[in-house]
């Protein structure tokens, strides 16, 4: 956090730089697991949200939305046999043919977050 304070960040939603950081506590439990953290764990993200994001980010929780959805992709990607880079911000998971599509689409189904474990109106299906 005092990285981003000193040094600025690019905003996690909008990708302007900003010193302000956001913390998003996962309290322990299937969530918390499917992050990556020990049973009984909490996992915590610490990281950018600019002043013009912020009131957007609380309305639909959008930020933590972004979290989970970058993760799965990691997870899917990961599984499926493919790269996942990062570009201006953006994840971007490069297909060479309709294969790697197929794959990585079974697992994405496969790596969704845990029914009913996040706040955000998103069908995560």
């Amino acid at each position: 956090m005092e990285d981003n304070r000193d040094h600025g960040g690019e905003c996690l939603l909008c990708h302007t730089k900003t010193r302000n950081s956001n913390v998003w506590v996962v309290n322990e439990g299937p969530l918390s697991e499917w992050f990556g953290a020990a049973p009984g764990k909490h996992r915590v993200f610490v990281y950018p949200l600019c002043d013009g994001c912020i009131p957007r980010a609380r309305k639909n929780w959008e930020d933590e939305t972004r979290i989970i959805e970058q993760h799965r992709l990691k997870l899917a990607a990961a599984e499926a046999g493919l790269e996942f880079e990062v570009t201006d911000g953006q994840g971007f998971i490069p297909f060479e043919d309709s294969e790697d599509a197929a794959r990585f689409q079974a697992a994405w189904l496969r790596n969704a977050p845990p029914p009913g474990t996040h706040n955000c109106p998103k069908d995560w299906a």
